[in-house]
């Protein structure tokens, strides 16, 4: 900080006033509210199963259980339940998670009722009819004894969060009340009611200080902006955490016994590529002979140059021919990955892209190789899994060559890649899809930003040799100056 900068912060706090650097907050700017509130949790189309309680004049919907389905396990009820049946059906309840475990109420009058994967409760309507999608709820089980016999009753509740906002405050108390419901209709989508309110102070002095920032060229603004793209695509695979630890971070976990791979959830699989997998070539080259099937290839380019790592059909790929049977046992489906087993660079080794549909008449040139897998795995967790990190590196530490890098079949083959439960396998693929989605947007508004820069930079060039602008040298700095007569 400069000496005349200091001063100037001096003269602010003695003085009380605002400066070019220095700027004084009254000392409400530091208070803030702790508003307190309980959400009521509802689905996407805003229901909640408190809506229909209320509807109903009811806080819970008690249901008297006719048989509890858990797995393919049903316990019939006849009557009342004796204490030991009781216990095991309250026992295995207790023990399910509802919105990760397939299950069932069917009440007495032969209505259905489940949590589906909003952990929204659906009902009511008679088994095998399309039931009515009350909104967000969970069961609540409960057990009364009486005469010696145990009810188990499960009832329908409505979910709550408990939460915070934190909201200026002011010392007027009708104006922060009007401040604090300004805040929840602006920001605040779901049903809420007021919970206590705690008045904070953000900071043990009322003063902040600035000093004005230089301002940056704009050569130095698109390098940092590149850079910042560059990082993101990087990361848009590189979710190492999620891919070998899952979304769950109380999972217990064992050790893998790979060393690159460390330690996993302890019910997860590490499998070679060749337990789970062929590779294969195809010996198609760019040629179109005379009395051969006109066909399309994906190339190397095709599989090296693809951002998102899919592939579908397209009138892009090339256009060569092959053999009859070529394009039976060639032939690219559903679920393929082509993988690139050669490279300049041992960075680039090893890049893959997953088939996401049958590419009619569509082949693979003999620049890549297909990886057929025989274990069915979620198509879009492989096409993070085989582009993360770890497989990239497994890649790069075990290619050969010199001048240009080499995979063999064997490497790719020992490969071992974590392999977690399907269902587990969709649930990682969409939270990842959704955090690419959202690189993707800044990415996009990073493109977005470099093309607007660009065109002001020409632009100040064309208008400097034109003689709209002339440059003025000032002490080291040179300032484009308007020229009033142009």
């Amino acid at each position: 900080m400069l000496p005349e900068h200091r001063q100037k912060i001096v003269d602010a706090l003695l003085n009380f006033e605002d400066c070019d650097i220095a700027k004084i907050f009254p000392k409400w700017h530091f208070y803030y509210n702790k508003q307190g509130i309980r959400l009521t949790e509802v689905d996407s189309e805003s229901k909640s199963v408190l809506d229909t309680l209320i509807k109903e004049n009811m806080t819970t919907y008690p249901l008297k259980a006719k048989s509890v389905k858990i797995d393919e396990t049903e316990i019939p009820l006849t009557g009342y339940p004796s204490k030991e049946e009781a216990g095991v059906i309250v026992s295995k309840l207790k023990s399910y998670n509802f919105k990760e475990d397939d299950f069932k109420v069917i009440c007495a009058k032969g209505n259905q009722y489940w949590i589906d994967g909003e952990g929204a409760v659906v009902g009511r309507g008679a088994v095998g009819i399309q039931p009515t999608k009350y909104g967000v709820g969970t069961f609540n089980i409960k057990t009364a004894k009486s005469k010696g016999l145990t009810d188990v009753i499960i009832e329908i509740v409505p979910v709550f969060t408990n939460d915070y906002e934190i909201i200026p405050y002011s010392p007027n108390e009708e104006e922060n009340e009007k401040q604090i419901a300004d805040f929840m209709a602006r920001y605040i989508t779901k049903p809420f009611e007021y919970r206590e309110n705690a008045v904070g102070v953000e900071l043990n002095f009322n003063k902040e200080f600035y000093v004005p920032e230089t301002v940056e060229s704009t050569d130095i603004i698109i390098d940092e902006l590149i850079k910042l793209q560059n990082e993101l695509k990087d990361k848009r695979f590189s979710f190492n955490d999620v891919l070998t630890k899952g979304l769950n971070p109380n999972v217990e976990l064992k050790d893998s016994g790979i060393e690159w791979l460390g330690k996993i959830p302890k019910h997860w699989e590490v499998k070679r590529l060749k337990e789970i997998s062929k590779v294969e070539s195809s010996g198609i080259d760019k040629k179109i002979i005379e009395d051969e099937k006109l066909i399309k290839i994906v190339n190397y380019v095709d599989v090296y140059n693809n951002q998102k790592h899919e592939l579908y059909n397209s009138d892009d790929y090339m256009v060569v021919s092959t053999s009859i049977e070529k394009t039976k046992s060639k032939k690219l489906k559903k679920g393929d990955i082509l993988i690139t087993p050669s490279s300049e660079t041992v960075e680039d080794i090893g890049i893959s892209s997953v088939v996401m549909e049958d590419l009619a008449d569509t082949l693979f040139s003999y620049h890549i190789l297909r990886i057929q897998f025989f274990r069915n795995m979620d198509i879009n967790f492989k096409k993070y899994v085989f582009n993360n990190t770890f497989v990239q590196n497994y890649f790069s530490s075990t290619s050969t060559g010199t001048t240009r890098k080499i995979l063999s079949l064997s490497k790719i083959y020992n490969l071992q890649i974590p392999i977690p439960p399907l269902p587990e396998q969709q649930a990682i693929a969409d939270y990842l899809d959704v955090q690419s989605e959202k690189i993707d947007r800044i990415i996009e508004n990073i493109n977005k930003q470099l093309s607007s820069l660009a065109q002001l930079k020409n632009s100040l060039v064309n208008e400097c040799v034109t003689g709209k602008r002339e440059i003025l040298g000032n002490a080291g700095f040179q300032t484009a100056v308007l020229n009033s007569n142009s």
